[in-house]
């Protein structure tokens, strides 16, 4: 979803300024300097930490199934505001990621079987 968007995930550790950006347009932020050499697990688990904040944020499960004749108002738009102060909107996107995880079909969960006193 975010390369669709081409959105550059920046994390935390490497964000030096955070200025105020307009809706929708990328950032060109200075990237903070160490002196010793970063490793790229602990970048790649920066990465991550940032996604697992926007998928808790921003993935959502529509009150239906979704279906390609749904009007676009039925669908709340959210920002999510990135570690380097960058923001995007999404609406339709939030809904599709986490339509797989949820069965459309109606699921029965009750009690089955004989209850003894």
């Amino acid at each position: 979803m975010l390369e669709r968007k081409y959105i550059t995930v920046n994390p935390r550790y490497l964000v030096t300024e955070k200025e105020p950006v307009p809706l929708g347009e990328p950032i060109n932020v200075p990237v903070r300097k160490f002196a010793e050499t970063i490793t790229s697990s602990f970048h790649e688990f920066q990465i991550l930490r940032v996604l697992d904040e926007f998928k808790e944020s921003m993935a959502q499960v529509h009150d239906a199934p979704l279906t390609s004749d749904m009007p676009e108002e039925t669908f709340s738009n959210r920002i999510f505001e990135f570690p380097d102060r960058s923001n995007y909107e999404f609406g339709l996107e939030r809904y599709q990621v986490a339509e797989p995880l949820v069965p459309t079909k109606k699921v029965s969960i009750g009690w089955r079987g004989s209850r003894k006193s």
